[in-house]
């Protein structure tokens, strides 16, 4: 070969990866970019997202959190993973740096074993979260009788005897549960963070129910959730407590410090219902008392909002017998009508527990025995709803009306379906009372109802069943204008009215229709 030839065949070998490089530089637009790195980026994630944390089963597990970092890319890809054996559940979003991002994946079965939760960007596993349930997730909100627990209440000897006033021994207080699929997260006496305060104990993950951190958790949720493990022994359950003792319902509104830091941070987690009881604070003055209906209707509309359901189940205990505060027959009260408020965006789903005879016979003290009775019956409505059955309910007053045109006889009727197989029975009111025993038949005349006229003073009212209603008369009232039932802090009837189901009727104030006080109203 000549050597111009081969000194012009060198050149063009040296050339020619520089001229190639070139043309991939400024090649067609249409190619696919390299994925950007992301070995520099994290993912940041809510506080109660944990080892032992239960995702809402039969609806869409929704997530979020946030990308953390660097990049020379606007967005990332973000894959969220739930993984069983050889199972995988999945669902994937982008997210641009520093802002939040929202994954939802479609329904994943519900299992008494755990799953693994993953989370990716542009597929490096960034956070992984184990022992990751799919159940029924439930949040306990209200005060310290939902927060109520052997820890805080009773486990220390003053807290024992201020809290009992020698009403009852140890002994007497409900059974732990004792079960690992039952998990659970207790939200903290803090403000004034957007996070979620969580106790030091669940720092690092929902603690199980067992026979070593039962103590710590509610006995009203933990009571519950186990009635409902009875009746599905392979769901697991979960509990996010946010009760605080000793709070008004103005806290837990949308602009109050408690639904900030203990509901506004859970916005958009999937769960199968709330837990409520509360109301103490606002009995103890006039005021809050007569504004509790219409805040609590509002509260009811805004934590539904928050999480997403507009009918989602809302289970709540009316208050019970206690004979500290004047004005917890009107809290008592807002809490019946609420039950069919037009304030109320919704009352579907919408289930309160009446608790009047379920004490023991410690009405004494703020709380009461019989948080198991309480939750044997909160668990039934739940299963109705969850099985669109009718809801159990004890009757429910709805209307009364002069009979036969004479004005010193009333009829009281009820809502449909609560009044079926009306019956006076007695209540129970030892500390032997088990959910079982509550009740015995008596031959009293039914007690507790009172009547008055124009002038407003109550009288004791004579009272029989008829059929699915019940009729009241007074000597001492000429014509009824209110009927009023169980009206007092701690009444002590024992004649109570009952339906067929054992369940107690509320009590209740109600105008009669067309008398002349209402008359002189319009």
């Amino acid at each position: 070969m000549r050597y111009d030839v081969l000194q012009r065949w060198c050149t063009a070998m040296v050339l020619l990866p520089m001229l190639l490089a070139l043309v991939g530089c400024t090649g067609s637009t249409s190619s696919e970019p390299p994925s950007p790195s992301a070995s520099s980026l994290s993912v940041d994630l809510p506080e109660y997202y944990l080892s032992g944390m239960v995702l809402q089963r039969n609806k869409p597990i929704r997530l979020h959190g946030t990308v953390q970092g660097t990049s020379t890319s606007k967005s990332v890809q973000v894959m969220a993973r739930l993984t069983y054996k050889d199972k995988q559940y999945e669902s994937s979003t982008q997210a641009g740096i520093d802002k939040q991002f929202n994954i939802t994946i479609d329904k994943v079965p519900s299992q008494a074993d755990a799953y693994i939760l993953t989370f990716l960007l542009e597929g490096q596993v960034k956070r992984t979260i184990h022992n990751v349930y799919v159940g029924d997730v439930f949040i306990a909100a209200g005060q310290s009788n939902m927060e109520l627990n052997y820890a805080d209440y009773y486990e220390q000897p003053d807290s024992f005897d201020s809290n009992v006033r020698d009403m009852f021994t140890k002994s007497d207080l409900p059974s732990f549960v004792d079960d690992d699929n039952i998990r659970f997260l207790v939200v903290d006496h803090k403000i004034g963070s957007s996070a979620l305060p969580l106790k030091s104990f669940n720092s690092a993950q929902w603690l199980p129910a067992n026979e070593s951190n039962a103590k710590k958790l509610g006995y009203l949720p933990q009571l519950f959730a186990e009635q409902l493990r009875l009746h599905h022994p392979n769901i697991p359950i979960g509990i996010i407590q946010t009760a605080w003792g000793g709070t008004d319902i103005a806290r837990h509104l949308r602009d109050g410090d408690i639904y900030a830091n203990h509901i506004a941070p859970l916005d958009g987690y999937n769960v199968a219902g709330i837990l409520w009881y509360q109301g103490e604070n606002d009995a103890a003055e006039q005021e809050p008392a007569l504004q509790y209906e219409a805040n609590f209707s509002t509260l009811i509309n805004q934590y539904r909002e928050v999480l997403g359901d507009s009918d989602l189940p809302f289970l709540y205990v009316q208050l019970a017998r206690y004979t500290g505060y004047a004005y917890t027959p009107i809290v008592r009260q807002a809490q019946f009508s609420v039950l069919h408020s037009a304030a109320v965006n919704t009352t579907r789903n919408l289930a309160m527990t009446v608790s009047m005879d379920t004490d023991k016979g410690t009405a004494k003290i703020i709380h009461p025995l019989g948080k198991e009775i309480l939750a044997k019956r909160m668990a039934d409505q739940w299963l109705a709803i969850e099985g669109q059955t009718t809801i159990p309910s004890g009757p429910q007053a709805s209307s009364a009306e002069p009979v036969d045109g004479d004005a010193s006889t009333v009829s009281v009727s009820f809502n449909t379906g609560t009044a079926h197989g009306l019956q006076a029975l007695e209540p129970n009111r030892t500390l032997r009372a088990t959910t079982s025993t509550l009740t015995s038949s008596t031959d009293l005349p039914l007690q507790g109802f009172e009547v008055a006229g124009i002038d407003g003073v109550f009288h004791t009212a004579s009272a029989y069943i008829q059929g699915n209603t019940v009729r009241l008369h007074s000597d001492e009232v000429s014509a009824v204008s209110q009927v009023r039932y169980l009206w007092g802090g701690a009444p002590t009837s024992q004649s109570m009215l009952y339906n067929a189901q054992k369940l107690p009727a509320s009590p209740f104030l109600i105008a009669v229709r067309n008398t002349p006080i209402l008359y002189r109203n319009r």
